[in-house]
């Protein structure tokens, strides 16, 4: 892992319950699961963290047979983070993608407000969302997307020319996401949807009750120290950031229990699992594995350890009606969401 600088942004204060994860850029390509799923070339270009698959056929399944480039931990967290990538004009006045093998996307997991805020739920498999608006012309909510110069400086809404800045000198940008599910969709038709921001008082409102860990990205451009000639690829206002879950849910519920939940601390960094399954958090192996039970895979309904055919017959034999264990979304109907998350698992 390169050397970095950690800092905290006014979103992700040093004295949240929270635990980072440290990402080198695995991939660059034009795709976009998410917005353009099975449709390669489609998007602008982007940089992908996380895990070493992604791209514009990736599914909860293909996502689960790769490893992750996070840490040391990319056996259980085979998670897609993924940014636009960054450019600049150069010398001839062409541009260039900004390619440094040290940059990095450190993400967050947090629970906002701590032991004031509500008890956190983990993500489901193949949970998608995204953050930041890829289309803005004009500055965002600085709450959700924005640039500094790193230590705690001012922030910008576009890259910051940070080669005399009182506070840093790396470029780094910010995305917040929203931290409050529906509790019933793995996406929605604008991947915003079925998200929602805490309130005030880090409740969540009563359409999206349910609340999951709140991730925070933090976009080094490690080697250059920015400036006007440095742009988006999907414009200079857009930063935003995506995120496809793919965990091994013994360590996140783990993660979760014991920084989050059962205790509120910061457990920075999760640096590796051990051969017999110790979790090492900063130095100390924190819990095992083996404590945690993996949460089964939505959509297996038959309990076989696999979605496939079967399930896929049972689903459709109690089609309409309310029976609990095809009802997988949990609305009191048996539909077409519920088949939309048996197929989004298939072969998993």
């Amino acid at each position: 892992m390169a050397g970095v600088r950690y800092l905290h942004h006014s979103h992700a204060d040093a004295g949240e319950v929270n635990f980072r994860l440290e990402c080198d850029i695995d991939h660059v390509g034009p795709d976009d699961p998410i917005v353009y799923p099975g449709v390669p070339g489609a998007s602008h270009m982007h940089s992908f963290y996380g895990n070493k698959s992604t791209d514009a056929y990736t599914t909860p399944a293909s996502l689960t047979a790769q490893k992750g480039s996070c840490n040391y931990n990319g056996d259980f967290d085979r998670s897609a983070y993924w940014i636009p990538s960054t450019y600049f004009t150069d010398a001839n006045g062409a541009a260039t993608r900004y390619a440094n093998t040290s940059q990095q996307l450190i993400v967050y997991y947090s629970r906002p407000g701590g032991a004031a805020g509500p008890r956190i739920t983990p993500f489901p498999a193949g949970f998608r969302m995204i953050a930041g608006d890829a289309k803005a012309t004009s500055p965002q909510p600085s709450s959700i997307s924005s640039w500094d110069c790193g230590d705690g400086g001012p922030s910008f809404p576009t890259i910051p020319d940070c080669s005399n800045s009182s506070s840093g000198n790396i470029p780094v940008g910010a995305i917040e996401f929203p931290n409050c599910w529906d509790g019933v969709h793995l996406d929605s038709a604008d991947h915003k949807s079925h998200m929602a921001y805490h309130l005030a008082n880090y409740t969540c409102p009563a359409d999206h009750p349910v609340a999951v860990p709140q991730l925070h990205y933090e976009d080094w451009l490690i080697g250059t120290t920015g400036g006007p000639k440095y742009y988006l690829s999907s414009g200079s206002y857009s930063l935003h950031g995506d995120f496809f879950a793919a965990w091994d849910s013994r360590l996140l519920i783990g993660l979760i229990d014991n920084c989050f939940n059962t205790y509120q601390r910061e457990c920075s960094p999760v640096m590796y699992v051990s051969n017999n399954g110790d979790v090492n958090v900063g130095g100390t192996n924190l819990f095992n594995l083996n404590n945690y039970t993996a949460t089964p895979t939505q959509g297996d309904i038959n309990k076989s350890g696999k979605v496939d055919l079967v399930d896929l017959s049972t689903l459709l034999s109690k089609w309409g009606t309310s029976d609990t264990s095809t009802d997988l979304d949990k609305n009191g109907t048996v539909g077409l969401s519920d088949l939309s998350i048996l197929l989004s698992h298939w072969g998993t």
